[in-house]
């Protein structure tokens, strides 16, 4: 999520630590942290409540990757009966050797889009594939919901997403 260390507060089960130098490795899905110039691994556990890192508040849920459950780190972006996270993603793209009449290319990363799941309740996540998906999982207000969509033009974005967990919380 970025090369250099910020100051980010880390929220447990045992206490608060502010200010502490961390940056988001999205690739391996752990933060790393500076304490005396040694860097250190903060791995997704059950014990972590909330990274407060930049603009962003991280959250550690399980999810189903591979057919197997595991811990995560996702983007806080809404919370309530219904909670919306958002997944950062990024490829890798491996370094290719040096061929006839080019050069060689380094690996490197590439962002890709925010992958978006919901939570009812303490339930499972489940990743929004689409708006009218979405609002099935809703039942007793899909009426309403499908009301909000139409009048405000919802999408797939991640500020329409915020707009309409909230609304649906408000209800």
């Amino acid at each position: 999520l970025a090369e250099t260390f910020d100051s980010a507060n880390v929220y447990t089960v045992k206490g608060v630590f502010t200010a502490v130098p961390m940056r988001y490795n999205i690739h391996e899905d752990y933060f790393e942290f500076k304490n005396k110039d040694v860097t250190y691994i903060l791995d997704p556990a059950l014990n972590i409540e909330r990274v407060d890192f930049r603009n962003f508040s991280f959250v550690v849920e399980k999810s189903e990757a591979g057919g197997k459950m595991k811990l995560g780190f996702f983007v806080l972006l809404a919370s309530g009966e219904v909670t919306l996270l958002a997944k950062k993603n990024v490829s890798y793209r491996e370094p290719q050797p040096v061929k006839a009449m080019e050069e060689a290319k380094p690996g490197r990363y590439t962002k890709k889009d925010d992958e978006y799941l919901f939570r009812i309740e303490k339930g499972q996540l489940t990743e929004i594939s689409s708006i009218k998906k979405m609002i099935e999982s809703f039942p007793e207000r899909q009426n309403k919901l499908k009301e909000f969509v139409n009048r405000e033009n919802i999408s797939k974005k991640e500020e329409d997403l915020i707009k309409l967990v909230q609304y649906y919380n408000s209800l």
